[in-house]
């Protein structure tokens, strides 16, 4: 018992250094990020061993319960309340469950648990082949997917599970919002254009392939492996929609002709973005050390966000240097990310299908601008 909490009071530790270590990464020099990089990863690896260890004393615990039922401590319900076995995709019993099935060694008992139906964020409901993924998963994805693209953890990301229609601000023609009694609205009067969009959704999917043998990997291995190729392809796709949706909306009205001179250039973009009231650059790597690395007429490095009031943040996903407000982008999270599994008998692998559905648009198309 004392092992057990000793693990537990060390996981909250890791927890929270992790925590520490991800916050203000963006804005660090390079040979800071590799040591919290290092860091954390070695915070990683601990993290998993002790979640291993904690497994192997619970399963004890269980079964030296299962023994003597009389060591066994029970919990008797209050007056008015049943006693009901709640599962859901933080708990430890689901991950395992997860696990042994992509090994193919699940229990009757687990299969129960992952067919029963879970609801996610209040909303989506998982039922049938597809199912839920452990809540540790989908954290490690959703870290992976930040990491390599800042835009997806930037934006308003609304986990709605169901078709949102959303409200766009084209055009403010005036600012004045008078209002005359008896009167038709003159042309000082606040002029806008709206238009509705519906946000119904884009299939985004990838597949993993494991040997038998790479199926049967620790809980912890597998977790990281799985994590790092769904948030590779997905996170990839998703990003790439994301800034072509920004393009689209923001219109060649707010496009900006290259000069060659990268550094006027964003000048020019920032202001173009009128309704951004706290614009990100982001920009492919090519763009981006152009830009964090430019010196004065004296070879002094500039100071980027002194001179531009904002983040520059390096996000290949980009095609073009895009400034965005990111409140104003909403993305839309038809379907949370979810799991499939088949085998391939011939060729001796187990096939782990990911699967998400999301649609975003900006909401005020004056928010961003881009460099052409």
């Amino acid at each position: 018992m004392k092992r057990k909490l000793e693990i537990i009071e060390e996981l909250k530790q890791i927890e929270a250094r992790s925590a520490e270590l991800e916050a203000g990464v963006e804005t660090a020099e390079q040979a800071e990020i590799e040591a919290r990089t290092k860091e954390a990863e070695e915070l990683q690896k601990r993290q998993s061993a002790l979640k291993e260890e904690l497994q192997k004393i619970e399963a004890e615990e269980r079964a030296a319960a299962e023994l003597n039922p009389a060591t066994a401590t029970e919990i008797k319900p209050k007056e008015n309340e049943t006693m009901e076995r709640k599962i859901t995709i933080e708990s430890e019993e689901y991950r395992n469950a997860f696990y042994a099935m992509i090994a193919g060694k699940e229990t009757e008992e687990q299969r129960t648990v992952l067919s029963t139906p879970i609801s996610v964020d209040g909303d989506s409901t998982y039922d049938g082949a597809a199912i839920a993924i452990p809540k540790s998963l989908d954290t490690k994805i959703w870290d992976n997917i930040h990491t390599a693209h800042p835009i997806l953890k930037d934006i308003n990301v609304v986990k709605s599970g169901v078709i949102m229609e959303v409200t766009r601000h084209t055009t403010i023609k005036n600012r004045t919002s008078s209002k005359k009694d008896g009167a038709v609205n003159s042309t000082g009067d606040q002029e806008n254009v709206f238009t509705k969009v519906q946000l119904t959704g884009k299939d985004y999917e990838t597949y993993v392939e494991l040997t038998y043998a790479e199926a049967k990997m620790s809980q912890g291995a597998l977790e990281d492996y799985l994590a790092q190729e769904i948030a590779d392809e997905l996170g990839e796709a998703l990003a790439k929609d994301v800034f072509a949706r920004v393009l689209s909306d923001a219109t060649t009205a707010q496009k900006i002709t290259s000069t060659n001179d990268i550094f006027a250039d964003v000048k020019a973009a920032l202001a173009k973005a009128t309704l951004a009231d706290a614009p990100v650059v982001y920009a492919p790597a090519s763009d981006y050390y152009d830009i964090v690395g430019a010196t004065n007429t004296n070879g002094t490095p500039v100071n980027i966000k002194g001179t531009f009031g904002c983040e520059i943040k390096r996000d290949d996903a980009a095609t073009k240097v895009t400034i965005l407000d990111p409140a104003k982008f909403i993305l839309n999270e038809v379907q949370a990310v979810m799991i499939e599994t088949d085998k391939d008998i011939k060729a001796h692998k187990v096939i782990v299908s990911g699967y998400q559905r999301a649609e975003g648009c900006l909401r005020k198309t004056t928010a961003a601008s881009y460099i052409d």
